[in-house]
């Protein structure tokens, strides 16, 4: 059941920010607390992808990426680079 309701907040983590990136509401500041509760579903759901890109969005705002948040996306990227093709 827990797998039920990450997938419900990822969904309607992900709605927000995509309505509010069709606003002036778009500040990476404003929408910090968003990018990183969508890049912990995301990280939850095994999706490596948005994850390491939610984790890159806080990263790039005034706020300080938390600490205890660095394994996991260290994680998340080494899964993302697992599953890229090499050339």
């Amino acid at each position: 059941m827990q797998g039920l309701y990450t997938l419900v907040a990822h969904i309607q983590l992900l709605s927000a920010i995509q309505a509010a990136n069709r606003t002036s509401l778009s500040t990476t500041a404003r929408l910090y607390p968003a990018y990183g509760q969508l890049g912990i579903a995301s990280y939850n759901l095994k999706n490596w992808c948005e994850a390491v890109a939610s984790w890159d969005m806080t990263k790039e705002s005034e706020h300080k990426f938390p600490d205890s948040l660095e394994r996991f996306y260290d994680q998340a990227q080494a899964h993302l680079s697992a599953q890229m093709p090499s050339n």
